[in-house]
């Protein structure tokens, strides 16, 4: 069980678990970003977890996926092999919650404000612009 979103992608499911999330009826030891097979519902097998410490709203697009990890930004991981992320960089934002994602623009909420980034090029992702929400 977890708080936060749940992206898919072919046969693989990703879920963050946060630790420090209270009220989702479970409490999780560890925050993790988890990985499932779900090409059987009937049968749901978790593949790998990736240790993470807060993380929060979560998004995948081809072969990418993104994560919203309170203190550090959007990690980004290369999931070329879907059933094993491998992080590749990082966007740097405080305290960032929850990620929209529409080609080629990013949407990133945090406890301040919304971020838009142009992630046309994975590995120049640029801000477009910042609206503040508090």
């Amino acid at each position: 069980m977890s708080c936060d979103p749940v992206s898919v992608q072919g046969h693989y499911a990703y879920s963050t678990q946060n630790a420090y999330t209270i009220g989702c009826g479970h409490a999780y030891s560890k925050s993790i970003l988890a990985v499932y097979d779900v090409q059987n519902p009937q049968i749901i097998k978790t593949v790998a977890e990736v240790e993470l410490e807060e993380p929060y709203g979560i998004a995948a697009e081809g072969n990418w996926l993104y994560v919203c990890e309170n203190n550090t930004g959007v990690l980004i991981f290369d999931i070329s092999n879907p059933a094993f992320p491998v992080y590749s960089h990082e966007i740097p934002m405080a305290n960032s919650r929850d990620i929209i994602l529409n080609y080629p623009f990013m949407l990133v909420s945090s406890l301040s404000n919304v971020q838009l980034y142009n992630y046309s090029d994975i590995n120049n992702i640029t801000l477009v612009s910042t609206f503040q929400t508090k």
